[in-house]
């Protein structure tokens, strides 16, 4: 019954579902193993909100606790103090 679903999507829209799947066993894999090697109940992931958000999943159904740091107001943060210390 999937594959006659499947078939009937258009080329597009299963590159698109394959890019998903893709994107999620990379994520999951490297969320686990890194997990492996951390002994903390709490992790820090500094990334925009699109992919910090898909880590964030990961490592939370991993039963630990994520705070997503945003990438983006970090730097903007970090100039802004440089700018003052000038």
């Amino acid at each position: 019954m999937a594959r006659r679903i499947f078939s009937r999507l258009s080329l597009p829209i299963r590159v698109t579902l394959f890019l998903v799947v893709v994107c999620a066993l990379l994520i999951g894999s490297d969320v686990a193993a890194r997990l492996e090697r951390v002994g903390h109940d709490e992790v820090h992931i500094l990334a925009d909100r699109m992919l910090g958000g898909l880590y964030v999943a990961a490592i939370e159904a991993h039963g630990r606790r994520a705070v997503l740091v945003d990438s983006h107001a970090a730097f903007i943060a970090g100039i802004i103090a440089i700018g003052r210390i000038s």
